[in-house]
């Protein structure tokens, strides 16, 4: 079967075109443009690696901030990543809800409850995970893949499940022996 001209002008754009231009295109480089054009504040050193959805003015990173692929942080209720975060794949933050409590509706009405999420310097968290409205989780901690933070994390800790819970702290005479010595990473 012969295609028609068109047929043939969209295979080409579609699939021949990329392949040919990807060499000359640092894609890194273009999500870490287009995600800075879509926060209320960012940082130096941001780092994209991958897909990310909302976000938005009321989004507020640091310095030295990396999201891995498929990154979704609803911002509506302000969201606060400090310097030095990391991420695995699939990050899901969300700092709004919907009002169900004394709601003029069922299950809930067209009231949005807004909880800022506080991030502090020097998380890192794994793959899958989520973190709810009004959370701050605490500098140096660590949360685990898939866990779902639900309540806040304090300083140095390890955190995992569904709720995430304590697993335990890290060495904290270490960690802050590496911060002071500012060996970054």
């Amino acid at each position: 079967m012969r295609l028609s001209f068109l047929q043939r002008l969209f295979v080409y754009i579609t699939e021949g075109l990329p392949n040919r231009i990807k060499k000359y295109i640092n894609y890194k480089e273009m999500q870490s443009i287009r995600m800075r054009h879509t926060v209320g504040r960012c940082g130096e050193a941001l780092t994209v690696n991958g897909s990310f959805k909302g976000f938005g003015k009321h989004v507020f990173l640091a310095d030295h901030v990396n999201f891995n692929d498929n990154v979704f942080i609803n911002g509506l209720g302000e969201v606060h990543i400090g310097s030095y975060f990391h991420t695995g794949a699939n990050l899901t933050i969300i700092s709004t809800n919907h009002n169900f409590e004394n709601a003029s509706s069922i299950p809930y009405d067209k009231i949005r409850i807004h909880k800022p999420v506080h991030i502090k310097d020097f998380v890192w968290c794994g793959n899958n995970v989520t973190i709810i409205p009004g959370i701050t989780i605490g500098e140096g901690a660590i949360i685990a893949a898939g866990a779902v933070v639900v309540k806040d994390v304090p300083d140095c800790a390890i955190v995992g499940g569904n709720p995430a819970q304590i697993i335990k702290y890290r060495n904290k005479e270490a960690f802050y022996k590496l911060k002071s010595e500012k060996k970054f990473l």
